[in-house]
């Protein structure tokens, strides 16, 4: 059902943003394809901090239908994703 790039969720990042002090906090991630998941473009969100990146991969893992109650270090999925 419709085009591939729709259907199709790509999470770029780094799981380390300072590799002198090896933090993970504040970690610039991209989000693209899942149009037809429900997932929004053209955005820049920012959390509030502590927020657990794995937050996002629990909402993403929502949209793509897998909806699990907990992963990893997770509070609850991200909202407005």
């Amino acid at each position: 059902e419709g085009r591939l790039l729709d259907r199709t969720l790509v999470v770029y990042g780094s799981n380390i943003s300072d590799g002198n002090t090896h933090s993970h906090r504040d970690l610039p991630t991209l989000v693209a394809g899942g149009g037809g998941l429900g997932v929004r473009h053209g955005r820049h969100l920012r959390y509030p901090e502590g927020t657990p990146l794995m937050n996002l991969h629990l909402a993403l893992c929502a949209r793509a239908g897998a909806a699990i109650g907990r992963l990893g270090d997770s509070t609850g999925p991200l909202e407005g994703i």
